[in-house]
């Protein structure tokens, strides 16, 4: 049994937390303090969450032979 993540299994996970978290209270918070600039915001930190994604990815993909876990 193999007991390591792929890096598409990483990536989806992360994924679907992001996702997950952003769908709930987000939105909502930004609209509420950045009115019609909220959209900024929300790129701005679409792009930090890639990048942390990009990040694990890689590290996963240099150190095969090690898990995660």
């Amino acid at each position: 049994m193999n007991n390591s993540l792929t890096n598409r299994q990483i990536a989806f996970i992360i994924y679907c937390a992001v996702v997950g978290f952003g769908i709930v209270n987000l939105p909502r918070d930004i609209v509420d303090v950045g009115e019609t600039g909220g959209w900024v915001s929300l790129s701005i930190l679409t792009l930090v969450f890639i990048a942390i994604t990009y990040i694990i990815t890689f590290l996963s993909y240099v150190s095969e032979e090690k898990g995660l876990y």
